[in-house]
């Protein structure tokens, strides 16, 4: 009796597992894109399936885990009494398996192969060699352009060096020369834009002394103390010929009239004694210009 319900429990599971192995639906297409695909290729596979009547086909709630293969996403679309099934599907391992089996509602979609190619198995000669060093462009011409500066120079210096040293000492001897008359302009300007605010004594005191700094640098004799008479016999010698120097003579004089005779100057007066000096010196410059070089003081 044992034997017979034993028997009878054998039949009945392996009946229950061919009913639930058995699949209610029809294949007739698998396609894959791209056709050929290595490992790491995102590929999608299509499938065209007709389900037996009654049965729900939607998109799975799960994917199942694999180590060799990973589920992306799937899309499910009904075309009259057929579905078309997308999987995205990104394999790991080379070569055929079969791919973990599907639930899309009461259908499971399983028993598909899908063969994985391997670029190292593709791979049957030896590993290429180092490709050569890449080269930034342009690089051959600024090496080019180098070389030649290298070799050009030493000629350049051979020709042209004397000519650019003059040039460099008259750039240099002209930057000096017109040092004293920038500096004189300078104060110049200066007491213009405060000759209402100085007294007549401090005024003359800084127009005479800047004055006689620019004579020194300009002339052949030093200015630093002459006295009024004695300025005008250096300025008559050294600047004699030039427009204007009486002026820079009576601008002397009048100096020491202010700061030892107590002479008051009307501010229109001391203005014109600017504009004297800037105009005299400008006249120095011209008759300077190309002259022997002076010491700046």
């Amino acid at each position: 009796m044992r034997k017979v319900c034993s028997l009878v429990f054998v039949l009945f599971f392996i009946f229950s597992f061919s009913a639930v192995a058995e699949k209610n639906y029809t294949s007739d297409k698998v396609v894959f894109l791209p056709q050929e695909f290595y490992v790491g290729d995102l590929v999608e596979m299509r499938v065209m399936i007709t389900p037996e009547k009654g049965a729900e086909v939607k998109k799975p709630e799960s994917f199942p885990d694999s180590y060799w293969v990973r589920i992306e996403n799937t899309v499910v679309t009904k075309l009259e009494d057929e579905y078309e099934l997308r999987v995205f599907l990104r394999p790991f391992a080379p070569g055929i398996r079969t791919l973990p089996a599907l639930q899309f509602g009461d259908v499971l979609l399983r028993d598909i192969k899908i063969q994985t190619k391997s670029v190292l198995e593709q791979e049957a000669s030896a590993f290429a060699p180092p490709a050569e060093q890449m080269l930034l462009p342009g690089t051959v011409y600024y090496i080019a352009l180098i070389i030649g500066l290298v070799f050009m120079l030493p000629v350049f210096f051979i020709f042209f060096w004397a000519k650019l040293k003059n040039a460099i000492y008259l750039y240099i001897h002209e930057q000096r020369r017109k040092k004293p008359y920038r500096r004189l302009l300078k104060v110049l300007n200066e007491l213009e834009e405060t000759v209402n605010d100085k007294k007549g004594n401090e005024f003359y005191s800084l127009l005479v002394s800047e004055l006689r700094i620019y004579l020194t640098a300009r002339g052949s004799i030093d200015y630093s103390a002459a006295t009024a008479r004695e300025g005008a016999r250096m300025i008559a010698s050294d600047f004699g010929k030039v427009s204007g120097s009486g002026n820079l003579i009576n601008v002397f004089k009048l100096s020491d009239e202010v700061r030892f005779g107590g002479r008051r100057v009307m501010i229109r007066r001391r203005e014109e004694d600017i504009e004297a000096v800037r105009s005299t010196a400008d006249e120095i410059e011209k008759a300077d210009a190309g002259g022997v070089e002076h010491v700046d003081i």
